[in-house]
């Protein structure tokens, strides 16, 4: 999702204005980045695909932040907990960040009628392609028979 976004940003700005852009926070490069370049572009933040994004980066945070159990002093320190969440709720939305870049394509495409999606979709859809032919890649190996 970050990729298809700052492909999309590439698109629009100037070199310079990239450079700056691609460091800006993952949620903004989807909520407000596009706004530099149209106008009445608005992605409400109670409704999705926000709200699936917002989740998907807590998720991220809390992986690349972690923070463990620790004792310091004899004295215990608890980690942050992201969200309370039922199994199956967590099921759904796992199941709902497969086509989460597509929607926010979808929701961009509302505001920008120009010919730069175009190019987004097609790299997006490439990397479908070549996410399934990754899968599949171990079974075309033994039918030639190369080892796996």
């Amino acid at each position: 999702m970050e990729a298809a976004a700052n492909f999309y940003i590439g698109c629009k700005a100037t070199p310079k204005q990239f450079a700056e852009l691609e460091w800006e926070p993952f949620l903004d490069k989807w909520t407000t980045v596009p706004r530099r370049f149209i106008k009445s572009y608005a992605m409400p933040k109670d409704r999705q695909p926000y709200q699936d994004l917002k989740r998907l980066n807590q998720r991220r945070n809390a992986l690349l932040h972690m923070k463990e159990n620790i004792t310091k002093h004899r004295k215990m320190i608890k980690g942050k907990r992201v969200g309370n969440y039922t199994e199956q709720d967590e099921h759904e939305f796992v199941k709902r960040c497969r086509t989460l870049t597509e929607r926010l394509i979808e929701h961009l495409a509302k505001f920008d009628h120009s010919g730069d999606l175009v190019n987004l979709g097609i790299v997006t859809g490439f990397a479908s392609v070549y996410r399934d032919a990754m899968r599949k890649l171990p079974e075309i190996k033994k039918s030639f028979g190369i080892e796996p």
